[in-house]
């Protein structure tokens, strides 16, 4: 995923974006897909580290997504979540929702409110804030 420029001479945009599935294979495998990417990345840029240690915002310009993978983008675009990090918090979010009541009684707000400690438990352990300031605006 090298920097790569239009005939005019501009810098191409590079996006990032996830579906809105929760199915965890699908969901999963998503984290899985763009893993391998990653470490082809950092083979191709010269980067000494695994898939799993890469930052995907240091990859693209942007990173969008709906349901899980609105999830997603806020772990890598608003947290700077490495892939290994994402596919961690993945697990332990679906240990907690698959063994939870709300998921079997689809309650969606028991759901949200399982998702909303994950994110609180996760952001204490690795000291991230979501009070921080955005990450510095710099090219890749």
């Amino acid at each position: 995923m090298a920097s790569t420029s239009e005939p005019n001479g501009a810098k191409a945009i590079t996006a990032l974006t996830f579906d809105g599935s929760f199915s965890s294979l699908e969901s999963l495998s998503e984290l899985y897909v763009l893993q391998e990417a990653a470490s082809r990345w950092a083979f191709d840029t010269g980067k000494d580290m695994d898939g799993d240690e890469v930052r995907p915002s240091e990859m693209f310009d942007t990173i969008a997504g709906t349901g899980i993978g609105g999830f997603y983008a806020i772990l890598f675009a608003r947290l700077n979540f490495t892939i290994g990090q994402a596919i961690q918090t993945h697990r332990t979010l679906e240990e907690r929702l698959f063994a939870s009541e709300a998921w079997s009684l689809k309650d969606q707000e028991g759901c949200i409110r399982i998702l909303d400690n994950v994110l609180d438990e996760v952001t204490r352990i690795l000291e991230y804030t979501l009070d921080s300031p955005f990450k510095e605006n710099k090219p890749r």
